[in-house]
C-alpha cells in the first residue's frame, strides 16, 4: 500500500509528498469554488429525483420515465441517502459525493503510481497525479456528476492497476485490487457501451499474457460479482424498463437526436483525441513508460468508440474522451520535459507536430484563437501551470517555482490590460503569448543557452497541446455564467408559486431541473421533459394537429396515457407550457428548429381535454432567448 504522505521517509521525500498533497488539495479547493458558482447539472438533478422515487418503491412504468438503465440510479443512491440523512439540498449532497469519489480514486491512483514509477521518475509521477486531479475536478464544469464523469472517476484506478498487471508485478495487494474492481464495475455498468475501454484493455492484456487463466484476478472477480448483482436487480425489480422505455427509445429518441457518423468523427474534441493518439505513436520509440502510455492510449480508443456509438455530440458524451486524451498528453509531455537529452530527429518531429496542431486549432477552433479575449483566466492559468511544471523540470527551488511563475503571469496580465486600450489590440493574443514565453526564458535557472532554448520550445509546445482542455473548460464556464443570469429570471418566476406542484410541457428538461432543487417545489409528473412528443410540420391549424395525432396515436399511446394519468394522480397546481419561438424567421417549430402547441396536440385526446378544463390561463412570462412560458393555474375548487 501507499505511504502517502508517509512516515518512513526522509525529510526531503516527506517535503515532496507534502507539496504534492498541497497541490492536489489546492485543486480540490479551487474546484469547489468553481462548482459553487455554477448551476447544478440538470441531468444529475433529475436523476437524483428519479433515484429518490426508485428507493421509495417506484418504477419506470408508474413513477418516472428515464431513458437510462437503472444502474446509474443505484450509483446515485449514496448521494440521495446523504441528502436525506443530513437534510442537505440535492446539489450539495451530490457535490460532496462526487468530491469524495474523486478523493478515493486519487488515493488508489497515488498508491498504484508508487509502484509504476521509480524514484528517478517522481517528477513525472507528480505531474501525472496533479494532472489527473485537474482533469477530474475541472474539465467537467457544468457536467459535474454526469454519468460520463462518474465512469472516468471510478475506472481510472483499474487502468493503472492493469499497468502493473502487464508488468507482471507480484506485489499487488489482493484486497486493494478487489476494491478497485468494485469501483470499476460501478463505472462500467452505468451504460452498456461503457465497457468498451475495459474490453480493449483486457484483450490487450490477454494478447500480452497468452494465458486465459490470467483473467482470474481479484478485480475481475469483483467486476463479475457486481455485474451479476446488477443484472439480478435489473430483471427482478426493473424489467419494466425493457417494456416501457426501450420501445420509445428505439422508435423516437435516436431518430431525433442522432447525427451522421462523419459529424461525430470530425467533432473538435474527437480530433483532439486523434492528435493525442498521433503524439503517442510519434513518441513511442522514446517512451520511458510504454506500458502506461499504451494502456492510456487504449482507454482513449475505447472512449472514442463510446462517443461515436452514442450518435450525439453533446459535451458530456465527449467528456470521457477529452479527459483521457488530456491525461495521455500530460503523461507524454511530462516525460519530454524531464528527458535529459533530445536528439535532432525528436526536435524536428515535435515542431512538425506542434505546427500541425496549431494550424488545426487556428483554422477550426475559433474559441481557441480568440481565447484571450473571452477566457483570460483560462489563458493565464494554462501558462501558470506550464511555468510551474517547466521550472520544476529545470531544477528550480520550491520558492522560485512558486513565486517566479506568479511574477511572470502578473506581468502578462498587466501587458494584456495595456493592450486592451492600445492600437495593437488586434494582436493581443500573439503579443501576450510571446511576452510570456520570453519572460519565462529570462527566469529559467539554467546556465546554458541551449537548455534554455529547449525549455522555451517546450513552453510553446505545451501551450498548443493543452489549449483545447484549458480553453474548452473556460468556454463552458463562461457560457454557464451567462446562462445562469438568464436562468435566475426563471427561478424568480417559479418562486411566485411557493409550495406548489408543477408540470412542464417542454421538450427539454433544463427548465424544471435543477430549478426545483432551488425552489423546493414538487414535480407533478413522471417525465423530466416531453422529448418523445411527435415532431409536427410548420402549420399549426387544428386539422394538421389532428392528422399528426392520428398518425402517431398508436406509437404515442403510452405517452398520452401517462400524461393524463399524471394529471389525475398529482393534480399539478401550476402548469408551464413552453411557447418559445426557436426559429428567427417566425415559423413555429418543434425540436431544434420546430416548436409545437402542446395543449392543442394533447387536446386531441378526449381524456386530456376533459382534464385540461380544470385549468385556466394566468399569464405569459417571456425570458427569451432562454424561456417563454404560458402559465396555467388549477381552479381552486377542483
Amino acid at each position: 500500500m501507499s505511504n502517502f504522505p508517509g512516515q518512513n521517509m526522509s525529510d526531503a521525500e516527506r517535503k515532496k509528498q507534502l507539496i504534492l498533497l498541497g497541490a492536489i488539495l489546492s485543486c480540490f479547493g479551487a474546484a469547489w469554488l468553481i462548482q459553487s458558482t455554477l448551476i447544478f447539472n440538470s441531468d444529475a438533478s433529475w436523476l437524483m429525483l428519479v433515484t429518490k422515487r426508485l428507493l421509495a418503491g417506484g418504477n419506470y412504468t408508474n413513477d418516472f420515465f428515464e431513458i437510462n438503465p437503472p444502474m446509474i440510479l443505484y450509483v446515485y443512491s449514496p448521494a440521495v441517502y446523504l441528502a436525506k440523512i443530513l437534510g442537505l439540498p440535492n446539489y450539495l449532497a451530490m457535490r460532496i459525493y462526487i468530491f469524495t469519489l474523486i478523493a478515493v480514486a486519487l488515493f488508489f491512483c497515488e498508491s498504484l503510481t508508487q509502484k509504476i514509477f521509480t524514484d528517478d521518475n517522481n517528477q513525472v509521477r507528480d505531474m501525472l497525479l496533479i494532472g489527473l486531479a485537474a482533469v477530474l475536478l475541472f474539465l467537467p464544469m457544468t457536467e459535474f456528476g454526469q454519468r460520463e464523469h462518474l465512469v472516468v472517476i471510478l475506472t481510472t484506478p483499474y487502468f493503472l492497476l492493469m499497468v502493473l498487471r502487464l508488468q507482471n508485478r507480484d506485489d499487488i495487494d489482493s484486497y486493494q485490487a478487489f476494491t478497485i474492481g468494485i469501483m470499476a464495475a460501478l463505472g462500467f455498468v452505468i451504460k452498456p457501451y461503457f465497457v468498451a475501454p475495459l474490453v480493449f484493455v483486457e484483450i490487450f492484456y490477454l494478447c500480452n499474457q497468452r494465458q486465459l487463466k490470467k483473467l482470474l484476478r481479484p478485480e475481475t472477480a469483483a467486476m463479475v460479482l457486481l455485474f451479476s448483482f446488477f443484472i439480478c436487480l435489473f430483471f427482478v425489480f426493473n424489467r419494466d424498463y425493457l417494456i416501457t422505455v426501450v420501445p420509445l427509445i428505439t422508435h423516437f429518441y435516436y431518430q431525433k437526436y442522432r447525427l451522421p457518423v462523419t459529424a461525430l468523427v470530425l467533432n473538435e474534441q474527437a480530433v483532439f483525441a486523434y492528435f493525442a493518439l498521433a503524439f503517442y505513436l510519434l513518441r513511442y520509440r522514446y517512451h520511458t513508460f510504454q506500458t502506461l502510455s499504451t494502456v492510456l492510449m487504449l482507454t482513449v480508443c475505447g472512449y472514442l468508440f463510446v462517443f461515436v456509438i452514442q450518435q450525439t455530440p453533446w459535451y458530456y458524451h465527449v467528456l470521457p474522451l477529452l479527459m483521457t486524451s488530456s491525461l495521455l498528453f500530460i503523461l507524454l509531455f511530462s516525460q519530454i520535459i524531464t528527458q535529459k537529452s533530445i536528439c535532432r530527429a525528436e526536435y524536428y518531429s515535435l515542431w512538425l507536430f506542434c505546427l500541425a496542431l496549431f494550424s488545426y486549432l487556428f483554422i477550426h477552433m475559433s474559441y481557441v484563437s480568440n481565447c484571450l479575449y473571452y477566457f483570460p483566466v483560462a489563458f493565464f492559468s494554462l501558462f501558470a501551470a506550464l511555468f510551474v511544471a517547466l521550472f520544476r523540470a529545470a531544477g528550480a527551488t520550491f520558492l522560485k517555482t512558486i513565486f517566479l511563475p506568479a511574477l511572470v503571469v502578473i506581468a502578462g496580465v498587466a501587458f494584456y490590460l495595456y493592450l486592451l486600450h492600445s492600437p495593437l489590440q488586434t494582436h493581443i493574443f500573439m503579443l501576450t503569448s510571446i511576452l510570456l514565453v520570453l519572460l519565462f526564458g529570462l527566469f529559467i535557472p539554467l546556465q546554458h543557452d541551449a537548455d534554455k532554448l529547449r525549455l522555451m520550445q517546450f513552453m510553446v509546445l505545451g501551450s498548443v497541446i493543452f489549449a483545447v482542455p484549458f480553453y474548452q473548460g473556460g468556454y463552458v464556464y463562461n457560457y454557464a455564467q451567462a446562462y445562469k443570469k438568464l436562468y435566475g429570471n426563471l427561478l424568480a418566476v417559479l418562486r411566485e408559486y411557493p409550495n406548489q406542484s408543477l408540470f412542464f410541457f417542454s421538450n427539454i428538461s433544463d427548465f424544471g431541473f435543477p430549478a426545483l432543487d432551488y425552489t423546493g417545489q414538487a414535480l407533478a409528473s413522471r417525465f423530466s421533459a416531453l422529448a418523445f412528443a411527435p415532431t409536427l410540420s410548420y402549420w399549426d391549424d387544428t386539422q394538421t394537429y389532428a392528422k399528426a395525432y392520428l398518425h402517431s396515436a398508436t406509437a404515442n399511446h403510452s405517452l398520452l396515457t401517462a400524461v393524463v394519468e399524471d394529471f389525475y394522480k398529482y393534480k399539478p397546481d401550476v402548469v408551464l407550457v413552453d411557447v418559445r419561438n426557436t426559429n428567427p424567421d417566425g415559423v413555429k417549430r418543434y425540436f431544434g428548429n420546430q416548436q409545437m402547441d402542446y395543449i392543442k396536440f394533447f387536446s386531441m385526446d378526449i381524456a386530456f381535454k376533459n382534464t385540461w378544463q380544470h385549468y385556466h390561463y394566468l399569464k405569459t412570462v417571456d425570458g427569451q432567448p432562454l424561456f417563454k412560458f404560458n402559465i396555467y393555474l388549477r381552479y381552486p375548487s377542483v
